[in-house]
């Protein structure tokens, strides 16, 4: 039976109706997963852990205690390796580094579980021994130093060769520095130090090095006939020298063994002062 022109209008209609809706809720449904995969990768990337810190600043040589940690939500990627999620672990562990304020305790910067005391003795190495000797501002780098730097030791001798001329010599190189005197007792100063601020201090008058048996035996004659000086390193030079030391004599061999260099230094300097523009 033929379908009057009303009837066909209709059948369009309806075909089209359906064809809308289908189209509608594949689209919704579309949509929807997509929402659902977006909501899934957000909570993915805001996922907190909860990590233990530093409640406030803290020396090298802490024994934590509950006051000392604290324990914060951090994001899920952001958290380093080595960390613990709350202070159940950390109570009596020693610490080997200073920690600013807010910052992660990590496994690498405490001491053993077996070492449960604090201080200078916690972090001197097994097979080493700390031995401090007295300094003042100028002997100690004019008093810049502080734990972890890396130092030379050199000796001053009066009359100790032939003729009773004195003689300065590198005796230790590349020697750990355990503490200044000041950096072990105010956490506010080691703050301070982290944060890159300035602070205002007194110059050591003692400094604790980490030596060997027999680097403490040179170093205990060195001071003790001698006078001490401290010469700061470069935290990445690794390299010990061997020197022939330094005399008075010395300090004027190689312009004697060379006296036209010196001439022509001598002149430089003339023609410099010389040349100068005048005020």
């Amino acid at each position: 039976m033929a379908l009057t022109s009303r009837q066909r209008a209709l059948l369009v209609i309806g075909l089209g109706g359906t064809i809308g809706a289908v189209s509608s809720l594949l689209a919704y449904g579309y949509v929807q997963q997509l929402l659902d995969e977006t909501r899934t990768e957000l909570s993915a990337n805001n996922r907190m852990t909860s990590v233990a810190v530093a409640a406030h600043a803290l020396p090298w040589g802490t024994v934590l205690s509950g006051d000392a940690v604290r324990v914060v939500s951090f994001p899920s990627e952001s958290v380093p390796d080595g960390t613990f999620p709350s202070d159940d672990e950390l109570i009596g562990r020693v610490l080997l580094t200073p920690l600013a304020s807010q910052e992660p305790i990590l496994v690498s910067k405490l001491a053993p579980t077996d070492v449960t005391t604090g201080g200078i003795a916690a972090i001197t190495h097994p097979e080493k021994r700390a031995m401090a000797i007295k300094v003042d501002d100028v002997t100690a780098v004019g008093g810049i130093l502080k734990s972890g730097d890396h130092v030379d030791v050199l000796t001053t001798m009066s009359r100790v060769l032939n003729g009773g001329e004195s003689a300065t010599k590198l005796v230790l190189g590349d020697i750990t520095v355990l503490s200044t005197g000041f950096d072990s007792s105010s956490a506010k100063e080691d703050e301070s130090l982290l944060s890159g601020q300035k602070v205002s201090r007194t110059p050591p008058t003692v400094v604790t090095l980490e030596v060997t048996p027999h680097e403490a035996e040179r170093l205990s004659l060195a001071s003790m006939e001698g006078k001490v000086h401290l010469a700061l390193r470069n935290p990445r030079s690794a390299t010990t020298v061997t020197t022939p030391g330094a005399t008075v004599s010395s300090l004027f061999e190689a312009q004697r063994s060379d006296p036209q260099r010196t001439s022509e230094t001598v002149s430089r300097q003339r023609r410099i002062v010389r040349d100068r523009p005048s005020d």
